[in-house]
């Protein structure tokens, strides 16, 4: 009899994910260079509530928080050190070729995933290299850590939050899209403004607005399910400690624009403060095609750091997520995966 279950089952369950691809023929995509949004997929996307660092940036810049206690200031830095072990891998595939492999340097550029400083009430950051969804798609990534022209097809991220009062907060994020279709690339700008309140200990209410540059409006659409210029509400409710219910009514447009309401709903169990359970499900508002995901985190960072510099939420360093969207055709499965460790 296994002593350790709570170690046993979230191991068969990575094992059960990696394995997949051999026992269908459906098309797999895979998310695994340079990504912050795991949790967020794993969770239906039902994440504009959700109080988190460089997850929340991206769906919610008002309910970015890093902290459990207060300092005068602090620099924290994200690296994402499988970056070296794709450059390595690169550099093995191709060392007969020339010393100007661009794979090679690419890859290793992307060790560093974010840089934040924090000034007691007010947090200001960058989020580098976060790797397009369309990209993944355009180019049918079919294997972990492939590269394929990142640089070319994702997004970086200048964001700034600021705690209004002890229940209020919120932000503000400004984006350069790159996108690479064919021969053609563009590089354009987009901003999102977000708002997060903690009406009591258990509830928290966030509401965020995106702004696509006019010329990328479907960047976050595939998947993400963002839409240009639209309203997001969240709620998500703690009934228990390590246990988050999110629901996110997404799109709410104004009337001179097409209505895309869309319910998300997620849910996230941790147990011990080591491993995180997530799920999610969302049906698209014009396809009715349903979407159901799930992910687990491990290695809780809070587990290894000085009470003085905990978070002030669980942060997981390894995530790994599945979604299993469906289309007309069939079914696609989207795999993603990230470790990430602050300094």
């Amino acid at each position: 009899m296994n002593k350790h279950p709570v170690f046993f089952f979230p191991l068969m369950f990575i094992l059960f994910c990696l394995n997949i691809q051999s026992i269908t023929a459906q098309t797999h995509y895979f998310g695994t260079l340079s990504n912050v949004k795991q949790r967020p997929l794993a969770m239906g996307g039902a994440f504009t509530s959700v109080e988190d660092d460089l997850e929340a940036v991206l769906y919610n810049p008002g309910s970015f928080n890093l902290y459990e206690n207060e300092k005068q200031h602090r620099l924290t830095i994200f690296i994402n050190p499988m970056s070296l072990l794709i450059a390595s891998r690169h550099y093995s595939e191709n060392f007969t070729e020339k010393i100007e492999n661009t794979n090679v340097l690419n890859a290793s550029a992307l060790l560093f995933k974010s840089v934040i400083f924090t000034a007691k009430f007010f947090n200001a950051g960058i989020i580098l290299g976060e790797e397009s969804l369309n990209n993944i798609r355009q180019n049918e990534r079919s294997s972990f850590f492939s590269f394929n022209d990142l640089w070319n097809n994702c997004s970086h991220t200048i964001f700034s939050n600021i705690q209004l009062a002890p229940k209020v907060s919120m932000g503000l994020s400004g984006t350069v899209y790159y996108d690479k279709t064919g021969s053609t690339r563009i590089s354009k700008y987009g901003f999102s403004y977000g708002i997060l309140m903690k009406p009591n200990p258990h509830i928290n209410v966030g509401l965020s607005y995106i702004d696509f540059p006019k010329e990328l409006p479907n960047y976050r659409t595939n998947l993400e399910r963002m839409f240009d210029e639209t309203m997001n509400i969240g709620i998500s409710y703690r009934p228990f400690p390590g246990t988050t219910l999110s629901v996110d009514v997404r799109n709410l447009t104004e009337e001179n624009k097409n209505n895309v309401r869309e319910l998300h709903v997620g849910f996230e169990q941790s147990f011990f403060g080591i491993i995180s359970l997530q799920g999610g499900y969302f049906q698209e508002n014009y396809t009715k095609n349903n979407s159901y995901s799930c992910g687990i985190g491990l290695f809780d960072s809070r587990l290894i750091h000085k009470r003085q510099n905990e978070f002030g939420h669980h942060n997981y360093s390894l995530q790994y997520s599945f979604v299993y969207q469906e289309e007309e055709k069939g079914f696609n499965r989207w795999h993603f995966f990230s470790l990430l460790f602050h300094l």
